[in-house]
């Protein structure tokens, strides 16, 4: 295989923290390694900003970032997209998220942000050892004119229904269920998705689309199946996303990435 290029969600797919797999397995680092040397293209495509991407991913050579749900596309160290939400609807956005009592987590292109009093939000990003990455100092119109991503996490039933009222038909949104810390959402502008940003990477790199890979676990890396060529679920993903792939792996923790990435 030469002249392909390969996405790859962050979580679930290269590391699993749930299952103690804090990096990118060696097996899975080799295969990366070969299918690179061979003259293919690997990049990332992930909801996660910068500022809390792992070491760990930043330690191999990765062509590009298709970060922040599709709104930053950076390709060799050059940025080729940024979509921010613009002033005035951020600031009115965020007013509103915070009249119904959320507590928000602000996200640009390199930084991450919350207000000092988010005392859960900052618990939770201390959960998933994020916390010292969250800046609490900062002036709130700088931020709101960089702003791209919004991000809530665990908002129970009646707030999570009030931020869909709010967001929806607006804005883009992703939204995870959980049992255990109730509803978080990634809020972005419209016409945002990785599918969306991968399309502007391939442009860029002049790759066609059917000489794309997609590699995830979860319905928010759905789209992006949909628009690559070859789309590539592991063992550990989603049912509904299982059921749009070409391919599905095994399990992160049974070296699932490695054995699919030695067929390509």
């Amino acid at each position: 295989m030469k002249g392909k290029a390969l996405f790859f969600d962050i979580d679930g797919t290269l590391v699993d923290y749930p299952h103690g797999i804090r990096s990118i397995p060696e097996g899975a680092l080799e295969q990366m390694h070969r299918l690179r040397n061979e003259g293919n293209l690997l990049l990332i495509a992930t909801g996660r900003p910068y500022a809390m991407m792992s070491e760990p991913v930043f330690s191999f050579p990765f062509d590009g970032f298709v970060s922040m749900m599709g709104g930053l596309v950076d390709i060799k160290g050059r940025t080729i997209s940024e979509v921010r939400f613009g002033f005035e609807n951020a600031k009115e956005l965020i007013r509103q998220l915070e009249d119904i009592g959320c507590q928000l987590l602000f996200e640009t292109a390199r930084e991450c942000y919350a207000r000092p009093e988010s005392d859960e939000l900052l618990k939770f990003c201390g959960l998933f050892g994020f916390a010292d990455v969250v800046c609490t100092d900062f002036d709130m119109d700088d931020v709101a004119e960089r702003l791209l991503k919004i991000e809530i996490a665990g908002a129970p039933e009646e707030m999570s229904r009030k931020i869909r009222e709010t967001v929806s038909g607006r804005f883009g949104y992703e939204i995870v269920c959980s049992r255990e810390f109730g509803d978080s959402f990634d809020i972005f502008p419209p016409g945002i998705s990785k599918a969306a940003g991968i399309e502007k990477a391939i442009s860029y790199l002049n790759i066609r689309q059917e000489d794309t890979f997609a590699f995830g676990d979860s319905a928010n890396d759905i789209q992006m199946f949909r628009f690559c060529g070859t789309g590539i679920a592991m063992g550990n993903a989603v049912q509904e996303l299982k059921d749009c792939a070409d391919i599905t792996a095994e399990p992160v923790w049974d070296r699932g990435l490695e054995k699919i990435l030695k067929k390509l």
